[in-house]
């Protein structure tokens, strides 16, 4: 069983009892791995429009094909903090753990695409670390990711901009670069970056793949 058919089947009442054992084992395995409990623990009223939103997100990114065969849980899960990050298990085998505060965070689905399109670049590009190199070149497939999709590239500069925002992150000089956590580069340069990704593609590629 794909590991995204845990959250795109978020009701399993019909499954037979064999399909149930294999769901809860999956459930339990990405609770240990995003050291949280899964919302789908929840009760089905208990954050209704956070799970459709991110249940049409991991399908949108699992509808492009470029999962290549990987399996990926994307698990949304009951922790109050704004971030996202991915587990590499295997060469095959990933978990993208999404706080519900994120969910929240961020408003609407668009800019959630570009948070979990992210994390899936980094899976593809087999990153076991952060580094400032890692976080552009995910930045630079989530982005593809996220027009194969069928989102705006514009979300992803959305989701930036309110990341910088929220951090405070709007300085450029060195002082405020010293200051920043090592692993990530700073706002203002990735969304410098998305700007000429963004000039590389022409409006036809832009509508051809966001339509694909």
């Amino acid at each position: 069983m794909k590991l995204i058919s845990i959250i795109l089947s978020l009701a399993t009442l019909g499954a037979s009892a064999h399909a149930q054992n294999q769901i809860e084992q999956l459930k339990q395995h990405m609770e240990q791995v995003c050291e949280a409990s899964l919302v789908v623990r929840l009760g089905p009223d208990q954050f209704h429009d956070e799970r459709v939103m991110f249940s049409n997100v991991a399908r949108k990114i699992n509808e492009t094909g470029v999962l290549r065969g990987r399996e990926i849980g994307f698990g949304l899960i009951q922790k109050n903090e704004i971030n996202a990050w991915t587990v590499n298990m295997t060469s095959t085998h990933s978990i993208i753990c999404v706080p519900i505060a994120m969910v929240q965070f961020v408003h609407y689905e668009g800019e959630l695409a570009a948070i979990m399109t992210h994390e899936t670049g980094h899976i593809l590009n087999n990153d076991q670390g952060s580094s400032p190199k890692a976080e552009f070149r995910a930045d630079a497939v989530g982005l593809d990711i996220l027009i194969k999709a069928g989102y705006s590239p514009f979300d992803a500069a959305a989701a930036m901009g309110r990341f910088e925002m929220y951090s405070g992150d709007i300085h450029t000089d060195s002082k405020a670069r010293t200051q920043f956590k090592s692993d990530h580069p700073i706002t203002p340069d990735r969304i410098e970056q998305l700007r000429i990704l963004l000039s590389t593609y022409t409006a036809q590629e832009l509508h051809t793949r966001g339509n694909d």
